[in-house]
């Protein structure tokens, strides 16, 4: 999505007050609501390299009636602060796409009731400081522009925001975003994830109760079930997934130092063993550390240190109490 906000002068009349009464308890009067016009999103290029395909914002139009407006896509009853009553595709024949087609975006209309609690709101918008804003949707396909291979279902070798010889011609890389299957709802949001609005993607079905248990597994099983739930539905920013991919990364870094300390401790514990033990072979020896946990790894060590100084050292030093931590990998 390219951008993301309100437009100007959305008007008030009575077909708009027929489609709004269609979601209340009550009609309500010309004076009893505030009117504005929105531009969700559109099939251009946003800073992920990605964009809606134009048959994706016609299937949006239809799942964005009567969807609520919140607050930075906090899905909480006390965040809902306004309602879509009415959306349409439409076309800006003087403008063209990144890929040279025609320009689409989905608009719609919201729309408010007036209160004391939402005066500010409505002052805000007027004067142009609430105007950005992001939607929450469940996107099922998403297509390679270079291959076309889905990859909701599979995996290619292209990487989005790169360039790519197609049809004798450098071409960049970005993912086209179709098949809509839910929309969830619109946020006024500050700094949108994309370049000037911003979309929170859902992939899959919505979030069930299998999706919220605990994981406990290695750094891989993580990864695989991070993806599992990207396919079932969790709902998660972009900005989200930045920090559990660095955090991945950072575990990764770990994982291998971890990796590098245990094996120069097993070579320092063969070898103290070898020392002490000169009557056992190198195999039996590699079979009794092998078996060893890295605080046992610790303690053989400092063990054998210890007996080594206590050889050496005066009888007057021998009563030293030794302390040492253990450290698990």
């Amino acid at each position: 999505m390219k951008e993301g906000y309100v437009v100007k002068d959305a008007g008030k009349h009575s077909d708009d007050l027929a489609l709004i009464n269609k979601y209340t308890r009550r009609p309500l009067k010309d004076a009893e609501v505030y009117i504005f016009n929105l531009v969700l999103c559109d099939n251009d290029l946003d800073r992920d390299f990605e964009c809606f395909s134009r048959e994706a914002l016609i299937g949006l139009q239809k799942l964005f009636l009567g969807k609520t407006g919140i607050f930075d896509h906090e899905h909480k009853g006390t965040n809902q602060m306004a309602r879509i009553f009415a959306t349409e595709v439409a076309c800006n024949q003087e403008k063209t796409t990144h890929s040279g087609e025609e320009y689409h975006m989905l608009t719609a209309k919201a729309y408010m009731v007036r209160s004391e609690k939402n005066q500010d709101l409505i002052l805000e918008i007027d004067g142009g400081i609430k105007k950005e804003v992001s939607i929450g949707c469940n996107i099922a396909s998403c297509l390679c522009s270079i291959c076309g291979t889905d990859l909701k279902n599979g995996r290619c070798n292209h990487t989005k925001g790169k360039q790519y010889v197609k049809n004798g011609r450098s071409t960049l890389c970005y993912r086209i975003l179709t098949n809509p299957i839910d929309a969830y709802e619109w946020s006024f949001v500050a700094v949108p994830a994309q370049k000037h609005a911003g979309v929170v993607k859902g992939i899959g079905q919505q979030n069930t109760a299998a999706n919220t248990k605990p994981i406990d597994c290695n750094i891989q099983e993580f990864r695989t079930k991070l993806k599992s739930l990207g396919a079932n539905g969790a709902h998660l920013s972009k900005s989200c997934l930045r920090e559990i991919q660095l955090a991945l990364e950072e575990l990764d870094e770990l994982k291998i130092t971890m990796k590098d300390f245990k094996e120069e401790l097993i070579r320092q514990v063969e070898c103290s063993y070898a020392l002490s033990q000169p009557q056992l072979s190198l195999t039996t020896i590699k079979s009794i550390v092998s078996k060893m946990s890295s605080s046992e790894l610790q303690e053989f060590k400092k063990a054998n240190a210890y007996t080594s100084n206590i050889q050496t050292k005066p009888q007057t030093t021998r009563n030293k109490t030794f302390n040492h931590k253990s450290f698990e990998v």
